[in-house]
C-alpha cells in the first residue's frame, strides 16, 4: 500500500506540473497576442497609454486562458504519459499488476480538483478582470455610448447624445424589445432636467423609440397627453442585447440571479444560462482530457511514433473545438436543449476516452 500511495503521488506530481507547464506557455502566446491586437486597436487614441493596453491585454487574457485550460490538460497530460511511455515507466507499473485504471486515478482526481477549484474560486476572480476589461473597452475605444442596469423591476439604459443624455427604463419582450411601461427622463447637455415621458408601452424602431399613449412633464410641472412619441437614440436590439456584457463578466456565483433578473425584464437568458451549465461540465471535461491524452499517449512505442501521437492529440483536440463550437451555437440559438449543449461535450468526450483505453489497453 504505501508503494501504491508513493506512486500516485509521483504521477499526479508530474501530471499537474505538464498540465500547469502547458498552460504557462499558452497563457504567454495569448498575453502576446492580445497585447498586440490591443496595441493596434489602440493607435492613435490619446488615452491608451502602454500601461494601460498592458494592463487590460492581462485582463482579457485571464478570460481566454480559462478557455485554453481544456487544451492545457490535453497536451500536457500527452507530454508526462509519453515520457513515462518512452522511459518504460509504463512497463514497470503494468508489470506490478497495476491497470491503467488504477494509473490514471491521481490524474483523474487532480483534473477534477482543478476543474472544480477553476470553477469555484478562480472564476469570480476572472469574471471580475473580464468585467473590468469590457469597460475600459468601452471607455477607451469608444465601443459604446450607452449603460445598462438590470433589477427585478425592469431595464435601466442611459445613453448619450450630442444635445444631452436620457434614461429609460421598461420591461421588455425578448422577441422584438416592445417595452411596457416606459419612463424616459430627458437632460440637457449641462445635466438639467428638460422633461419626463411616461407612456403605456414603447417600440425601439431604427433610429428612435416610438412611445405610445405617452404624459409629458416638463421641468415647470406642465402636463400634456400625446399619442405618440419619439425619442431620437442610436440604440439597436444586438446593442442592448451586448450592453449586459458578455457571460464570462458574471461569476458562477452570480449567474443563476443575473439569469432569472434577465427573465424578469424580458429578455432571452440562454446565453448566460449556457455559460453555467459549461462552467458546471468543466470538472469532468477536464477528466476526459486525462482520458483521451492517456489514449493517444500510452503505447508502446511499435504501435506509432511520436510524430503520430502527436499529431492525433492535435487532431483530438481539434474536433474537439470543432464539435463544442457546433453545439454551442446550436444551444444558442435554442434548436437543442441548453442542458444538452453544455454538457454533451464533456460526456462524449468522456464516453470516448473510456471507449480507446479499453480497447487499446490489456488490463
Amino acid at each position: 500500500m504505501r508503494h501504491a500511495g508513493t506512486l500516485s503521488v509521483y504521477i499526479g506530481r508530474e501530471f499537474l506540473l505538464g498540465c500547469l507547464g502547458m498552460l504557462f506557455g499558452l497563457g504567454v502566446i495569448i498575453v502576446m497576442t492580445d497585447t498586440i491586437e490591443l496595441l493596434r486597436r489602440s493607435a492613435g487614441k490619446q488615452v491608451a497609454q502602454l500601461d494601460t493596453v498592458l494592463g487590460m491585454a492581462l485582463m482579457k487574457s485571464a478570460g481566454t486562458t480559462m478557455s485554453v485550460i481544456p487544451f492545457a490538460v490535453l497536451f500536457g497530460g500527452m507530454i508526462v504519459f509519453m515520457r513515462m511511455s518512452r522511459s518504460q515507466e509504463l512497463i514497470v507499473v503494468r508489470a506490478a499488476g497495476i491497470s491503467v485504471w488504477q494509473f490514471l486515478a491521481p490524474a483523474l482526481v487532480i483534473a477534477a480538483i482543478l476543474g472544480t477549484v477553476l470553477v469555484g474560486a478562480v472564476n469570480p476572480v476572472v469574471s471580475i478582470l473580464i468585467e473590468r476589461y469590457e469597460e475600459m473597452e468601452d471607455r477607451i475605444m469608444g465601443n459604446r455610448s450607452s449603460a445598462l442596469s438590470l433589477s427585478a423591476q425592469g431595464l435601466w439604459i442611459r445613453e448619450t447624445g450630442p444635445d444631452g443624455h436620457a434614461v429609460v427604463h421598461g420591461r421588455a419582450s425578448p422577441d422584438d424589445l416592445q417595452f411596457a411601461g416606459v419612463t424616459v427622463f430627458m437632460f440637457d447637455s449641462d445635466g438639467d432636467f428638460i422633461q419626463r415621458v411616461d407612456a403605456a408601452s414603447g417600440r425601439l424602431d431604427r433610429g428612435f423609440w416610438e412611445l405610445a399613449d405617452t404624459v409629458l412633464t416638463r421641468n415647470d410641472a406642465t402636463q400634456r397627453a400625446q399619442d405618440i412619441y419619439r425619442v431620437a437614440t442610436e440604440l439597436t436590439r444586438d446593442r442592448i442585447r451586448d450592453s449586459f456584457g458578455s457571460p464570462q463578466a458574471v461569476s458562477f456565483w452570480n449567474l443563476p440571479e443575473f439569469t432569472r433578473l434577465l427573465e424578469q425584464a424580458g429578455f432571452s437568458s440562454v446565453r448566460h444560462r449556457l455559460h453555467w451549465h459549461v462552467l458546471l461540465a468543466t470538472p469532468l471535461l477536464l477528466c476526459a482530457m486525462v482520458l483521451i491524452a492517456a489514449a493517444v499517449s500510452l503505447r508502446r512505442t511499435r504501435h506509432g511514433s511520436i510524430t503520430a501521437r502527436v499529431c492525433a492529440g492535435l487532431l483530438c483536440a481539434f474536433l474537439l473545438f470543432f464539435a463544442s463550437d457546433v453545439i454551442f451555437a446550436l444551444g444558442l440559438s435554442s434548436r437543442i436543449p441548453v442542458v444538452l449543449a453544455a454538457w454533451a461535450p464533456a460526456t462524449v468526450t468522456t464516453l470516448l476516452g473510456a471507449w480507446s483505453l479499453l480497447h487499446l489497453e490489456d488490463g
